[in-house]
């Protein structure tokens, strides 16, 4: 009986938190405020309890997850409409950096360090500070970056300029393993491959990965087994 009733509130909890996140809408965790977060952990806690809790405590816990959820889109609904709230629920973007300059109290409203900010910056590709103009920690936790002119990528705009379209590539090879359905998606064999290999005088365990695209054309990336214990950023 006891194992009946855990399967009918297990069943019971999903079913709750499924419309639970339809209602909410979906977010990414990346994309979770400070609220969307806590409240997630607090209506998941609730939904464990549910699931595993007495027959005759189950009553107790179902009230709070729906109260959770009403309060909790009522919340979402009200930052939609209203700028105040939005900024009070879901935090402010604060700018950390500006032309060379760093704002302490923002990374002290941030909870942010000089570290945490520097592993960031080389995460978006700088690795020169003297690269960025401005950046700024957004709600979600997440840097943006605004490089400087001179530091941003050239775009075939500025050079006036149509480049041809992209080819989409197939992963052929995986940790020296073969994948032979994405050759054969592409019209290609493993005898193609090892020809591929042989022009770049390459092993097939000796790559890592290896992608082509439907014009025959293969590129390899090859592995070292190199330790490196030093760490340069530390």
């Amino acid at each position: 009986m006891e194992y009946i009733q855990t399967i009918i509130t297990t069943l019971l909890s999903v079913v709750i938190l499924f419309f639970m996140a339809k209602l909410l809408g979906g977010k990414q965790i990346s994309q979770l405020s400070l609220f969307d977060y806590i409240n997630g952990i607090t209506i998941g806690s609730i939904g464990a309890e549910l699931a595993t809790g007495e027959w005759e405590n189950s009553l107790k816990p179902l009230i709070a997850l729906v109260l959770y959820i009403i309060i909790a889109f009522l919340i979402n609904l009200c930052a939609s409409k209203s700028i105040r709230i939005r900024r009070f629920v879901e935090g402010r973007s604060l700018i950390l950096l500006k032309n060379g300059k760093f704002f302490r109290s923002a990374f002290c409203h941030g909870h942010i360090d000089i570290n945490e900010f520097l592993i960031e910056s080389r995460i978006n590709g700088f690795y020169n500070l003297n690269d960025i103009d401005t950046a700024i920690l957004e709600s979600n936790g997440k840097i943006s970056f605004l490089p400087k002119a001179q530091a941003r990528p050239v775009t075939p705009a500025d050079l006036n300029i149509t480049p041809c379209d992209s080819k989409l590539h197939a992963v052929v090879i995986s940790d020296g393993k073969v994948l032979e359905q994405n050759l054969k998606s592409y019209g290609y064999n493993k005898e193609w491959l090892k020809k591929q290999l042989q022009k770049e005088n390459y092993k097939q365990d000796d790559i890592f990965l290896a992608v082509c695209d439907r014009d025959g054309n293969c590129y390899f990336y090859p592995s070292k087994n190199i330790d490196n214990k030093n760490d340069l950023f530390q």
